[in-house]
């Protein structure tokens, strides 16, 4: 998902400020699962606070949110160079870690499991 975000709406030279987040929360829920292999924090600076987050970057963010709380949802501003460089070199990171494909059989498994599990 952040992949997805960065490559789609982190490009221009202003951007939506609240995509920063689409793309930063998911790559923050992948860094505290390898970190802490537990329940991810549903708010955002908890799990900004879990997760090993240089200062610069922390302080981006805390900016960041201030920024859009006074803005407009749909406000544009100009990129932050800080957090395109942690995105990018957060998702290159992450690629390293990557499990081995899963085969067919497992995810037909994993979605058996899923429905059971919904009550479905």
């Amino acid at each position: 998902m952040g992949e997805g975000q960065r490559r789609t709406y982190l490009t221009g030279e202003t951007v939506r400020q609240k995509k920063y987040f689409y793309a930063l929360r998911p790559l923050l829920a992948c860094l505290f699962l390898l970190e802490h292999c537990g329940p991810v924090p549903m708010r955002f600076f908890d799990l900004v606070d879990a997760t090993s987050v240089p200062a610069d970057v922390q302080e981006a963010m805390r900016d960041l949110l201030r920024n859009k709380r006074l803005a407009s949802e749909a406000a544009e501003a100009q990129r932050l160079p800080v957090l395109d460089a942690w995105i990018d070199g957060t998702l290159e990171t992450l690629r390293t870690r990557l499990p081995a494909a899963v085969s067919q059989l497992d995810m037909a498994q994993l979605d058996r499991f899923f429905r059971r599990a919904i009550g479905g």
